[in-house]
């Protein structure tokens, strides 16, 4: 009875959280997608940058580096990092995109951005999900935690009492 009641109870706080998952990964798209367009404004003005002297992306951040000034090469090892990051976001972006929701929470498991979530969760509010992809996932979560409880809940099993002539 006891292992039957924790693994119900789990099992619902599993089905509560793991509902949350399809519209978390939906306001995360958001930021990410806000955070891919501004970088992508950086990364393209410090192309024409390059471009209008007549270097490549590469050999740009390669001048920066190679500087003699601290201040400069610090700058070149930021733009460096600023284009990589543009680039994985983007890539995460376009993984997002797909049209099956496992795909797409996957995807912001997967290559999560420690800013951008942290942004989304603070500006996240949990909510009742009446999509198929919010049932979904509460169905995955409840036999999740369901699972999870009963396991836990095993130690708390009957006990056999034993006789007084064994």
């Amino acid at each position: 009875m006891i292992r039957r009641m924790m693994a119900m109870f789990v099992g619902g706080l599993g089905a509560v959280g793991a509902s949350q998952a399809p519209e978390f990964a939906q306001q995360y798209a958001q930021r990410l997608g806000g955070a891919v367009d501004e970088l992508k404004v950086i990364v393209e003005n410090f192309d024409q940058d390059a471009h209008r002297a007549g270097l490549s992306r590469e050999a740009g951040i390669q001048r920066l580096e190679g500087s003699p000034d601290t201040f400069v090469v610090r700058r070149g090892s930021s733009t460096r990092e600023t284009i990589r990051r543009f680039e994985t976001l983007q890539s995460q972006q376009a993984a997002m995109q797909a049209p099956d929701v496992l795909t797409r929470v996957g995807a912001m498991v997967k290559d999560y951005d420690p800013a951008i979530a942290t942004q989304a969760f603070r500006s996240y509010r949990p909510a009742l999900p009446l999509t198929l992809e919010g049932g979904f996932f509460a169905l995955l979560g409840f036999f999740g935690g369901a699972l999870v409880g009963g396991i836990t809940a095993l130690p708390m099993g009957r006990r056999r009492v034993r006789g007084a002539g064994a």
